[in-house]
């Protein structure tokens, strides 16, 4: 399965939030030390709960990766994860500009959402008209 089929998109998707994820949940202060700048503000807790959602839309976009899943839902998924990593991606350079986040985390991790993001749009793009809109049978 090449890696620009949809579910080879969505494995690298899933796969990249559910590890991120997993590793800011067992060592929050670890990750926060690494993405952070040391005057960053730290709480394990929201470190862990952000962590938390990650591995969640790591495990559910891994599972709708599956070949079982319908296409038209994949394609909506591309969507919504293309939207959403490249805000991440934004949100990224967002706190770079703050002073907040590390610049060469900032531009390899903002670089990276942005890149996916884009991936993603492009794949839900090159479906058929109508395909994976909303209100069409399956």
């Amino acid at each position: 399965m090449p890696l620009l089929s949809d579910d080879g998109l969505l494995r690298a998707c899933g796969l990249t939030a559910a590890l991120n994820g997993l590793y800011d949940f067992l060592a929050p202060r670890a990750a926060h030390a690494f993405y952070f700048e040391q005057d960053t503000p730290y709480n394990a807790a929201t470190m862990m709960w952000t962590a938390f959602g990650r591995m969640a839309v790591g495990a559910i976009t891994l599972y709708l990766s599956t070949g079982s899943t319908p296409r038209a839902a994949k394609g909506r998924l591309l969507r919504v994860l293309g939207g959403v990593l490249l805000a991440a991606g934004a949100s990224h350079t967002y706190n770079w500009r703050l002073g907040l986040q590390k610049p060469a985390v900032a531009a390899s991790w903002g670089g990276g959402s942005a890149l996916l993001g884009v991936l993603c749009l492009l794949r839900a793009a090159r479906r058929p008209a109508g395909e994976g809109t909303a209100g069409k049978a399956e």
